[in-house]
């Protein structure tokens, strides 16, 4: 079977594949099987972002699987202790890490942390999420109905959680804002719905 064949009969098709086979990266250069050189524009969807093969990044993956590779949340290892004090240290910030496995666990966390706070914080809940036309914030349930493209909104998965809308541009978001809004979600720069960065005015 070629590459394309195996995938179709064995992997679930849940997206429109390209079917070059690529079979080993280099910085920012992927090279195919048929040895056809690449730019890795999409870094992997924003996930590469020191580039493939990186020596440092290796090396550092291949220590830590020579040690532990996955330990439950219920230990902690010192390493993921040591990086959260290292991003808030490097951030300025005074708070706590939430490490997530994807964009779209982090962003249903987000969303769940502004939602406990709008229940404990107001004697009036607060709630509402506001998004951006054209922008994506995940596959989940949730973050499917925080992406503000309507066709994501299938009633195939309905019904969908209540308490987000969607604005075109910053100016409408502060337009939006009522007692009941309690986060604000955007994307400096949206890929999804084509690349739309924000003027730096904005």
């Amino acid at each position: 079977m070629t590459l394309e064949e195996l995938d179709k009969k064995y992997g679930l098709q849940t997206y429109a594949r390209d079917y070059t086979n690529f079979v080993k990266g280099e910085g920012s250069t992927l090279f195919a099987e048929n040895g056809d050189e690449y730019i890795d524009f999409a870094s992997g969807i924003a996930v590469n972002s020191v580039g493939h093969n990186n020596p440092i990044l290796v090396a550092a993956i291949q220590d830590q699987a020579a040690k532990i590779i996955h330990i439950s949340n219920l230990q902690i290892i010192e390493p993921q202790a040591k990086l959260a004090e290292k991003i808030c240290t490097l951030a300025d910030y005074d708070g706590a890490i939430f490490f997530a496995n994807s964009g779209a666990e982090a962003n249903e966390g987000a969303i769940k942390i502004a939602r406990k706070y709008g229940e404990t914080r107001f004697e009036k809940k607060r709630y509402k999420v506001i998004t951006l036309e054209h922008s994506f914030h995940g596959r989940t349930i949730t973050t499917v109905k925080a992406t503000g493209q309507e066709h994501f909104h299938t009633p195939n998965f309905s019904p969908y959680p209540a308490g987000f809308s969607y604005v075109q541009g910053l100016d409408a978001v502060y337009e939006t804002i009522d007692d009941e809004t309690v986060a604000v979600m955007i994307e400096l720069v949206q890929g999804e719905g084509g690349v739309q960065p924000f003027e730096k005015e904005e």
